[in-house]
């Protein structure tokens, strides 16, 4: 609001003071504060995000939403084509093995196993389809949360779980289509 005899701003009439806002010490307790409007304009908006050194962060990429409907296309036929190597003759790449080289040998066994009978008809129990991988017990819950991550940096088509009550880890193929509404989603706006 401008006074119009000054040309000034005046202060807002309905401005709260600063014991309503819960402010009630200052550090320097005799100097008395200032108005002013606070967040007024869109510029009072801007945020500048630093580094944990101090570093100005700046954007380096703007993506589109084509680029998004690419990337989740790619993503797409790289897990079509791990999937359809699933079955009796199965074999872990090296690729995928960089990532599974954690997992001690007979949650490999187990994971190789699941993944030779993974095209088999699957049943529906406890909402989880089967057959599934069952990885060996392992107290320390960071090695858990590694073979986690290792199964699904490997193969991100297959889901991990906790066995409730046990410190096992379950491995499944992950249901088909989770993200397949969003995956739409984009490939329209494109």
């Amino acid at each position: 609001v401008v006074d119009a005899s000054t040309g000034q701003r005046a202060a807002m009439i309905d401005a709260p003071s600063e014991e309503e806002v819960g402010i009630t010490e200052f550090f320097v307790p005799h100097r008395t504060g200032f108005r002013c409007l606070f967040k007024a304009k869109y510029q009072d908006f801007h945020v500048h995000e630093v580094d944990t050194t101090g570093t100005e962060i700046r954007m380096s990429e703007v993506l589109t939403k084509a680029a998004v409907a690419t990337e989740l296309r790619e993503e797409k036929v790289s897990e079509d084509a791990a999937l359809d190597a699933l079955g009796p003759s199965f074999e872990f790449c090296s690729n995928s093995m960089e990532h599974l080289k954690i997992l001690p040998h007979e949650d490999l066994e187990a994971l190789k196993q699941f993944m030779q009978h993974a095209r088999e008809e699957h049943r529906i129990v406890e909402g989880k389809p089967v057959p599934l991988a069952l990885l060996g017990a392992c107290a320390d819950k960071a090695q858990r949360k590694a073979k986690h991550l290792a199964v699904k940096a490997a193969y991100p088509f297959l889901a991990t779980e906790m066995v409730e009550g046990t410190q096992q880890i379950e491995v499944f193929l992950r249901p088909r289509g989770r993200n397949k509404q969003a995956t739409q989603a984009v490939e329209g706006a494109s």
